[in-house]
């Protein structure tokens, strides 16, 4: 039978990959959908290929009126937000595990 310490240690590896597993399969492949739906519509009016403060303001407000351009941007502002909260966790989750193995160490 586990010890609680032992439980904490299992969760947490278990979370751990149930997080990236989560990222991998699901929220990268979305964010890379989105991005390079965005890339479309950015390269139909030639201002895709700078990065986002070398795009020229005319182009910008012209993207900026396309509802589908902007719908587009606010779904990957939110993916890539999870995306990275998942990671965060994921972390987390890692750091319990060290914690875990650190304090189980014996002084040689």
């Amino acid at each position: 039978s586990w010890d609680f310490g032992e439980k904490v240690q299992g969760g947490s590896l278990v979370l751990c990959l149930s997080a990236a597993l989560l990222n991998l399969l699901y929220l990268v492949p979305e964010n890379t959908r989105i991005m390079f739906q965005k890339h479309v519509l950015e390269k139909g009016i030639r201002a895709g290929g700078q990065r986002p403060g070398d795009i020229e303001e005319d182009k910008l407000a012209e993207l900026n009126k396309s509802p589908q351009y902007r719908r587009l941007s606010q779904r990957f502002v939110y993916a890539h937000s999870v995306s990275s909260l998942v990671n965060v966790l994921s972390l987390l989750f890692s750091l319990v595990h060290v914690w875990y193995l650190t304090s189980h160490l014996q002084t040689i």
